[in-house]
Protein backbone atom coordinates (compact mmCIF):
# COMPACT_ATOMS: atom_id res chain seq x y z
CA UNK A 1 0.00 0.00 0.00
CA UNK A 2 3.25 2.30 0.33
CA UNK A 3 2.12 3.87 -3.42
CA UNK A 4 -1.45 4.68 -2.56
CA UNK A 5 -2.59 8.04 -1.27
CA UNK A 6 -4.53 8.54 1.95
CA UNK A 7 -7.60 8.22 0.16
CA UNK A 8 -6.95 5.64 -1.69
CA UNK A 9 -5.73 3.37 1.26
CA UNK A 10 -9.23 4.17 3.02
CA UNK A 11 -10.90 3.24 0.02
CA UNK A 12 -8.77 -0.08 -0.63
CA UNK A 13 -11.48 -3.72 0.34
CA UNK A 14 -8.34 -4.91 1.73
CA UNK A 15 -7.63 -2.27 4.81
CA UNK A 16 -9.34 -3.48 7.68
CA UNK A 17 -8.16 -0.27 10.30
CA UNK A 18 -5.50 2.02 9.55
CA UNK A 19 -2.49 3.89 12.02
CA UNK A 20 -3.26 7.49 11.49
CA UNK A 21 0.09 9.67 12.31
CA UNK A 22 -0.30 13.17 11.23
CA UNK A 23 0.34 16.17 12.46
CA UNK A 24 -2.28 16.63 15.64
CA UNK A 25 -4.04 19.10 13.39
CA UNK A 26 -4.94 17.13 11.41
CA UNK A 27 -5.96 14.03 13.77
CA UNK A 28 -9.76 14.89 13.91
CA UNK A 29 -10.69 15.12 10.44
CA UNK A 30 -8.71 11.86 8.72
CA UNK A 31 -10.08 9.90 11.71
CA UNK A 32 -13.43 10.69 10.63
CA UNK A 33 -12.64 10.20 7.19
CA UNK A 34 -11.28 6.81 7.87
CA UNK A 35 -14.32 6.01 10.01
CA UNK A 36 -16.59 7.04 7.15
CA UNK A 37 -15.20 4.63 5.03
CA UNK A 38 -15.63 1.90 7.47
CA UNK A 39 -12.02 1.41 8.94
CA UNK A 40 -10.75 0.83 12.32
CA UNK A 41 -8.51 3.76 13.30
CA UNK A 42 -5.61 3.71 15.61
CA UNK A 43 -4.45 7.66 16.21
CA UNK A 44 -1.74 8.98 17.53
CA UNK A 45 -1.98 11.13 20.69
CA UNK A 46 -4.00 13.22 21.21
CA UNK A 47 -6.63 12.02 19.35
CA UNK A 48 -8.02 15.44 19.60
CA UNK A 49 -7.40 18.42 20.40
CA UNK A 50 -9.94 18.82 23.45
CA UNK A 51 -12.38 16.62 24.94
CA UNK A 52 -15.18 17.95 22.29
CA UNK A 53 -13.36 16.80 19.51
CA UNK A 54 -12.81 13.36 20.95
CA UNK A 55 -16.80 13.38 21.59
CA UNK A 56 -17.39 13.57 18.11
CA UNK A 57 -15.13 10.92 16.76
CA UNK A 58 -16.51 8.40 19.24
CA UNK A 59 -19.57 9.17 19.00
CA UNK A 60 -19.46 8.73 15.28
CA UNK A 61 -17.15 5.70 16.15
CA UNK A 62 -19.74 4.35 17.65
CA UNK A 63 -22.52 4.95 15.15
CA UNK A 64 -20.22 2.72 12.58
CA UNK A 65 -19.42 0.10 15.10
CA UNK A 66 -15.50 1.04 14.54
CA UNK A 67 -12.91 0.55 16.79
CA UNK A 68 -11.20 4.62 17.55
CA UNK A 69 -7.89 3.84 19.72
CA UNK A 70 -5.95 6.20 20.81
CA UNK A 71 -2.43 5.01 20.88
CA UNK A 72 -1.37 5.28 24.48
CA UNK A 73 1.56 2.84 23.74
CA UNK A 74 3.58 2.40 26.59
CA UNK A 75 1.04 1.49 28.99
CA UNK A 76 1.39 -2.06 26.93
CA UNK A 77 4.58 -2.68 28.55
CA UNK A 78 4.31 -5.22 31.31
CA UNK A 79 6.14 -2.65 33.73
CA UNK A 80 3.26 -1.01 34.02
CA UNK A 81 1.18 -4.16 34.89
CA UNK A 82 3.74 -5.23 37.30
CA UNK A 83 3.62 -1.87 39.69
CA UNK A 84 0.03 -1.55 39.59
CA UNK A 85 -0.26 -5.10 40.85
CA UNK A 86 2.69 -3.87 43.76
CA UNK A 87 0.61 -1.21 44.71
CA UNK A 88 -3.07 -3.35 45.04
CA UNK A 89 -0.39 -6.26 46.57
CA UNK A 90 -0.05 -3.44 49.26
CA UNK A 91 3.56 -3.14 48.92
CA UNK A 92 3.88 1.02 49.42
CA UNK A 93 0.62 1.21 51.47
CA UNK A 94 -2.52 2.98 50.28
CA UNK A 95 -1.34 5.54 47.17
CA UNK A 96 -0.98 9.09 48.15
CA UNK A 97 0.04 10.60 44.86
CA UNK A 98 1.25 10.68 41.71
CA UNK A 99 4.55 12.22 40.18
CA UNK A 100 6.31 12.53 37.05
CA UNK A 101 8.77 14.14 34.48
CA UNK A 102 8.97 14.21 31.40
CA UNK A 103 10.96 16.75 29.15
CA UNK A 104 13.69 16.91 25.90
CA UNK A 105 15.33 19.34 24.01
CA UNK A 106 13.51 20.29 21.36
CA UNK A 107 14.91 22.16 18.46
CA UNK A 108 14.09 20.70 14.80
CA UNK A 109 13.42 23.23 12.00
CA UNK A 110 10.29 23.01 10.37
CA UNK A 111 8.63 20.43 13.47
CA UNK A 112 5.09 21.03 13.40
CA UNK A 113 5.20 20.74 17.06
CA UNK A 114 7.12 23.91 17.24
CA UNK A 115 4.80 26.10 14.67
CA UNK A 116 2.39 27.91 16.88
CA UNK A 117 -0.04 26.88 14.71
CA UNK A 118 -3.19 24.60 16.60
CA UNK A 119 -2.02 21.29 17.96
CA UNK A 120 1.47 22.37 18.59
CA UNK A 121 3.52 23.23 21.58
CA UNK A 122 3.91 20.43 24.83
CA UNK A 123 0.76 19.89 26.15
CA UNK A 124 -0.65 18.83 22.96
CA UNK A 125 2.44 16.69 22.33
CA UNK A 126 3.21 15.25 26.01
CA UNK A 127 0.58 16.23 28.47
CA UNK A 128 -1.19 12.69 27.99
CA UNK A 129 1.85 10.74 29.16
CA UNK A 130 1.28 11.88 32.73
CA UNK A 131 -2.03 11.72 32.41
CA UNK A 132 -2.80 8.51 31.51
CA UNK A 133 0.14 6.77 33.74
CA UNK A 134 -2.25 8.58 36.64
CA UNK A 135 -5.28 7.67 35.28
CA UNK A 136 -3.94 4.02 35.11
CA UNK A 137 -3.13 3.85 38.45
CA UNK A 138 -5.31 6.15 40.79
CA UNK A 139 -8.27 4.79 41.65
CA UNK A 140 -10.07 8.28 41.17
CA UNK A 141 -10.55 10.54 38.34
CA UNK A 142 -7.92 13.61 38.12
CA UNK A 143 -9.61 17.41 39.06
CA UNK A 144 -8.54 20.99 40.33
CA UNK A 145 -5.59 21.41 38.17
CA UNK A 146 -3.56 24.61 39.13
CA UNK A 147 0.00 25.17 37.13
CA UNK A 148 1.92 27.26 34.65
CA UNK A 149 2.20 26.96 30.89
CA UNK A 150 5.12 28.82 29.54
CA UNK A 151 5.50 30.23 26.34
CA UNK A 152 8.41 31.50 23.78
CA UNK A 153 7.04 33.39 20.81
CA UNK A 154 3.84 31.73 20.73
CA UNK A 155 4.54 28.02 21.26
CA UNK A 156 3.87 26.17 24.28
CA UNK A 157 7.62 24.95 25.55
CA UNK A 158 6.51 23.79 29.24
CA UNK A 159 4.19 23.18 31.62
CA UNK A 160 4.00 22.58 35.13
CA UNK A 161 1.30 21.50 37.38
CA UNK A 162 -0.49 19.79 40.25
CA UNK A 163 -3.93 18.72 40.78
CA UNK A 164 -6.02 16.05 42.76
CA UNK A 165 -7.92 13.32 42.06
CA UNK A 166 -11.26 12.31 43.35
CA UNK A 167 -10.14 9.73 45.76
CA UNK A 168 -7.60 11.79 47.19
CA UNK A 169 -4.63 10.93 45.42
CA UNK A 170 -2.20 14.34 44.35
CA UNK A 171 -0.64 14.81 41.12
CA UNK A 172 2.22 16.44 40.32
CA UNK A 173 3.85 16.60 36.63
CA UNK A 174 6.57 18.58 34.71
CA UNK A 175 7.26 18.79 30.81
CA UNK A 176 8.62 20.52 28.10
CA UNK A 177 10.80 20.91 25.44
CA UNK A 178 13.74 22.84 26.56
CA UNK A 179 15.82 20.27 29.26
CA UNK A 180 17.82 17.37 29.22
CA UNK A 181 15.93 14.16 28.71
CA UNK A 182 14.35 12.73 31.67
CA UNK A 183 11.25 10.05 31.47
CA UNK A 184 10.18 9.03 34.75
CA UNK A 185 7.35 8.68 37.06
CA UNK A 186 6.90 7.93 41.17
CA UNK A 187 4.06 6.24 43.39
CA UNK A 188 4.32 7.23 46.72
CA UNK A 189 2.31 5.69 49.38
CA UNK A 190 2.48 5.60 52.81
CA UNK A 191 4.83 3.06 53.79
CA UNK A 192 7.17 3.60 50.38
CA UNK A 193 7.54 4.56 47.12
CA UNK A 194 7.86 3.01 43.33
CA UNK A 195 9.89 5.30 40.61
CA UNK A 196 10.19 4.10 37.05
CA UNK A 197 12.81 5.37 34.60
CA UNK A 198 12.33 5.89 30.70
CA UNK A 199 8.50 5.03 31.71
CA UNK A 200 7.09 6.51 28.29
CA UNK A 201 9.87 5.67 26.23
CA UNK A 202 11.54 2.24 27.35
CA UNK A 203 13.42 0.76 24.23
CA UNK A 204 12.19 -2.77 22.77
CA UNK A 205 16.09 -4.15 23.71
CA UNK A 206 16.08 -2.58 26.87
CA UNK A 207 15.53 -4.44 30.51
CA UNK A 208 13.84 -2.17 32.94
CA UNK A 209 14.13 -1.65 36.45
CA UNK A 210 11.34 -0.74 38.91
CA UNK A 211 12.96 0.55 41.90
CA UNK A 212 10.52 0.05 45.78
CA UNK A 213 11.78 2.24 48.21
CA UNK A 214 10.30 1.84 52.03
CA UNK A 215 11.97 3.24 55.00
CA UNK A 216 15.92 2.84 54.62
CA UNK A 217 15.44 -0.19 52.61
CA UNK A 218 15.47 -0.37 48.23
CA UNK A 219 15.02 -2.92 46.09
CA UNK A 220 14.88 -3.01 42.45
CA UNK A 221 12.63 -5.61 40.58
CA UNK A 222 14.05 -6.08 36.86
CA UNK A 223 11.74 -6.34 33.37
CA UNK A 224 12.25 -8.40 30.49
CA UNK A 225 12.61 -5.98 27.39
CA UNK A 226 9.50 -5.72 25.42
CA UNK A 227 8.59 -4.45 22.53
CA UNK A 228 5.26 -2.11 23.56
CA UNK A 229 4.28 -1.38 20.25
CA UNK A 230 3.90 -4.75 19.11
CA UNK A 231 2.01 -5.31 22.03
CA UNK A 232 -0.45 -2.09 21.22
CA UNK A 233 -0.82 -3.58 17.72
CA UNK A 234 -1.82 -7.31 19.28
CA UNK A 235 -3.71 -5.80 21.62
CA UNK A 236 -5.82 -3.54 18.86
CA UNK A 237 -5.53 -6.65 16.29
CA UNK A 238 -7.62 -8.74 19.19
CA UNK A 239 -10.40 -6.50 19.83
CA UNK A 240 -11.17 -6.15 16.24
CA UNK A 241 -10.98 -10.02 15.63
CA UNK A 242 -13.65 -10.38 18.76
CA UNK A 243 -15.49 -7.51 18.32
CA UNK A 244 -15.57 -6.57 21.44
CA UNK A 245 -14.05 -4.09 24.10
CA UNK A 246 -14.60 -1.10 21.86
CA UNK A 247 -17.00 0.75 24.95
CA UNK A 248 -14.51 -0.12 27.42
CA UNK A 249 -11.84 1.79 25.11
CA UNK A 250 -13.89 4.61 23.95
CA UNK A 251 -14.69 5.35 27.80
CA UNK A 252 -10.91 5.29 29.01
CA UNK A 253 -10.28 8.07 25.77
CA UNK A 254 -13.24 10.13 27.43
CA UNK A 255 -11.62 10.19 30.96
CA UNK A 256 -8.25 11.09 29.20
CA UNK A 257 -9.24 13.78 27.26
CA UNK A 258 -11.51 14.93 30.01
CA UNK A 259 -8.36 15.18 32.27
CA UNK A 260 -6.17 16.97 29.91
CA UNK A 261 -8.71 19.80 29.62
CA UNK A 262 -9.20 20.10 32.93
CA UNK A 263 -5.24 20.41 33.15
CA UNK A 264 -5.13 22.97 30.54
CA UNK A 265 -7.54 24.95 31.91
CA UNK A 266 -6.32 25.13 35.30
CA UNK A 267 -2.87 26.51 34.06
CA UNK A 268 -1.56 30.02 33.90
CA UNK A 269 -0.69 30.90 30.16
CA UNK A 270 2.11 32.90 30.51
CA UNK A 271 5.26 34.58 28.08
CA UNK A 272 8.53 32.80 29.48
CA UNK A 273 10.30 36.05 31.23
CA UNK A 274 7.22 37.90 31.43
CA UNK A 275 4.09 38.41 33.47
CA UNK A 276 2.31 38.84 30.09
CA UNK A 277 -0.97 36.22 30.09
CA UNK A 278 -0.81 34.77 27.02
CA UNK A 279 -4.51 33.49 27.45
Amino acid sequence: YEALGYDEVLRHDGVDAVYLSLPNSLHEAWAMKALAAGKHVICEKPLGLSADSVERMIAFADQRGLLLYENIMYLHHPQHRMIREMVERGDIGNLRAFRSSFGFTLTRPGDFRLNGGPGSGTFHDQARYPLSAALYHVRGDLREFSGYALFQRGVNVSLHACGMSTSGESFWCSIGFEQPYECWYELVGERGMIRLERAYTTPADLSATIRITSGAETREVMVPPADHFQLMIEHVAGLIERQQGFDREHAETRRLARAADLLWSGCRQIEAGTDKCVR
